[in-house]
């Protein structure tokens, strides 16, 4: 495919601009159905902290505070403010509230990061190299979750790939002296703003760090030492890369940059501490100083498995496509592989551990994957052992791709002709799309498709065609894995989240209102504005406080309604109020119940309701529960 495209396009005599404008126009088309399949699957803003995170930079539009921006819930952020910037950067300028808007500036930063990972193949590569690459990032298995969450993780890997991209530049480029400049600046820059988007420099210092010392000690080779003994070769070395190390950290100007670096930040964290006092303190060491060592009282829960299977997993297909390239093995896959290595090799040695953290390796995996297909291709007819291996490892991909859409869109599309036994390892997803099922019958001829298209070009030899029916068979996968498979789809509380707050929303129109138990929920961010709170800015939590207060509305989950006393609890604390009906009062003895939700079952949280308050509240109880009255103490 890109053969042809590429002679096609010199028989036009399109410039290498040209070329470069619809290679970049085609990345951003396969990340654009990536968006897209994200963006119609069930909404889940209130799960993985983004209800945290978006909340955090409308708080800045509610309170003010830019220093130090609070979520709805009155909290001081557990992240650096660029996400929370970003976010209230986007909503001061677009008046909608839905979560496409609150996704803005993790979309544009994978839009950016996929650019990166293009322009990253051109220079250690080629151009259809750097387009391979980039497409293989994009279509991921990780990838259908990392585009579309309202989290730091992409702005993160924005950031340390752009640094990367610059140390490369300053290392290994001979550049002018004003070139130079404008690559230290655009270095330190991004890593000031990586700092900004995670972990405070302390994950994006080690990472790119690792990358220049790794890269700057084995990528020259050490060819100069090879007439010498094993012994000779070793103490060559140990003086060798001292050398190397001192000049890679005058090319990238570590001592100034690291003191901007402690000046920007370290004013921004100083004015953070002073403001937040020992609450942010708390949270930076259940962050930071748990997370790391596994110490202090409530430390995050210890990782599994192997961080590099993590990472071949969560790359997959462009992991065995790189796994391709290690075997065909060149000393081009150096810097790659001391990217991906700097990445990894740093959570080899912290307690708490995510596969998110990972993210910031997959466009060296990408790129060695890119490499590895137009490297078969340059093989031609001088295939060898090695070139075939790795051609049927490539068409296993796909091959397992077809298989499993075309089998597991089957399954489902017969699941209610099934045995009972059967159909239970099939769980039907209870929100999809008018076209969900349409679309899945559909995904049962694409799979047939793609396991004959992956057959025929691999014995044709024709690779570029095989890796390009490896990306378009993803987009299946990620439609499928969303819309059917995922928590979200057979369990749609944040769907049930979302409609129930817009509606609320239409309904409130701008009166005031009060909440009570919902705020982890994230109904606030689709209605707009933060629910009334008491002078603290801590939610209410007694009805006193909702009947004192102006709100005209309150918004209140049936767990939050044990706050108000409305509700009944086992000595054990587990939560009856919807369960069991056991109520000391309904949510009816507080107003008028105008909208009710379905069950949200996460955490127990119930049915949501909105309520217009009627003044006085009087919460009718048990004798050993009196009522509450307004001048109750």
């Amino acid at each position: 495919m890109l053969a042809v495209a590429d002679e096609s396009l010199a028989g036009r005599n399109v410039t290498p601009a040209g070329r470069t404008a619809l290679d970049i126009a085609l990345i951003l088309l396969v990340a654009g159905a990536m968006i897209a399949i994200c963006a119609r699957g069930p909404c889940n803003t209130y799960a993985y902290a983004q209800a945290w995170n978006a909340g955090t930079g409308m708080g800045i539009l509610e309170r003010g505070d830019w220093l130090l921006p609070r979520d709805q819930m009155g909290r001081v952020p557990r992240k650096p403010p660029l996400l929370a910037w970003a976010e209230a950067a986007v909503l001061s300028v677009v008046p909608v509230r839905d979560d496409f808007v609150f996704r803005v500036p993790t979309i544009l930063a994978g839009l950016a990061t996929a650019v990166l990972v293009y322009l990253f193949g051109r220079r250690w590569f080629d151009r259809r190299t750097g387009l391979l690459a980039a497409c293989l990032w994009l279509v991921g298995l990780h990838m259908g979750k990392q585009l579309y969450l309202v989290t730091t993780d992409m702005l993160l890997t924005l950031w340390i790939t752009a640094s990367i991209f610059s140390a490369d530049r300053l290392l290994f480029n001979r550049t002018s002296a004003p070139g130079r400049t404008k690559w230290l600046i655009g270095l330190w820059a991004s890593m000031i703003l990586a700092a900004l988007s995670k972990g405070w420099g302390i994950v994006s210092v080690p990472v790119v760090g690792g990358f220049v010392a790794l890269a700057s000690a084995l990528e020259p080779g050490f060819g100069e030492l090879g007439g010498l003994g094993l012994g000779a070769r070793l103490a060559g070395a140990a003086r060798l890369v001292p050398r190397r190390w001192g000049a890679a950290i005058r090319r990238v100007g570590l001592g100034w940059g690291l003191l901007a670096m402690v000046a920007v930040l370290g004013a921004l964290l100083g004015g953070q501490l002073l403001r937040g006092g020992q609450e942010l303190r708390d949270v930076m060491n259940f962050e930071i100083v748990q997370r790391a060592t596994g110490g202090g009282d409530s430390p995050p829960s210890p990782s599994h498995g192997p961080r590099v299977l993590n990472l071949i997993y969560f790359a997959l297909p462009g992991s065995v496509f790189a796994i391709g390239a290690v075997i065909l093995g060149s000393r081009r896959m150096v810097r790659p592989l001391c990217w991906a290595a700097a990445v990894v090799v740093p959570f080899l040695l912290t307690h708490g551990f995510r596969s998110d953290y990972l993210l910031p390796a997959y466009g060296a995996v990408a790129l060695m994957g890119g490499w590895a297909v137009e490297e078969l291709v340059r093989r031609g007819a001088n295939r060898g052992r090695a070139a075939s291996a790795v051609r049927h490892m490539m068409a296993a991909a796909p091959v397992v791709i077809g298989l499993g859409l075309a089998g597991a869109s089957l399954a489902y599309l017969l699941r209610g002709h099934m045995p009972q036994s059967w159909q239970r390892l099939l769980p039907m997803p209870i929100w999809t799309q008018p076209e969900t099922w349409y679309v899945v019958s559909g995904l049962v001829a694409v799979g047939a498709a793609t396991l004959g298209l992956a057959v025929f070009t691999s014995l044709a030899w024709r690779i570029h065609a095989l890796a390009w029916v490896t990306i378009i068979s993803m987009l299946g996968v990620h439609y499928f894995a969303s819309n059917i498979l995922s928590r979200h789809a057979v369990q749609p509380d944040g769907e049930i989240i979302r409609a129930f707050s817009m509606r609320a929303r239409s309904i409130m129109g701008r009166d005031s209102f009060a909440v009570t138990g919902i705020r982890q929920l994230g109904c606030e961010l689709y209605i707009g504005r933060f629910g009334r709170t008491d002078s603290a800015g801590q939610p209410f939590v007694s009805a006193r406080q909702v009947d004192l207060s102006d709100a005209a509305w309150l918004i209140v989950a049936d767990r939050g309604l044990l706050d108000l006393g409305a509700a009944e609890a086992d000595p054990n604390g587990d939560y009856k109020a919807y369960k069991a009906g056991r109520y000391r009062t309904t949510p009816q003895d507080l107003g008028q119940v105008v909208l009710a939700s379905a069950p949200v079952r996460d955490r127990d949280f119930g049915r949501v309701y909105l309520i217009r308050l009627r003044r006085p509240l009087r919460l009718s109880g048990q004798a050993s529960q009196p009522s509450l009255q307004p001048d109750d103490e």
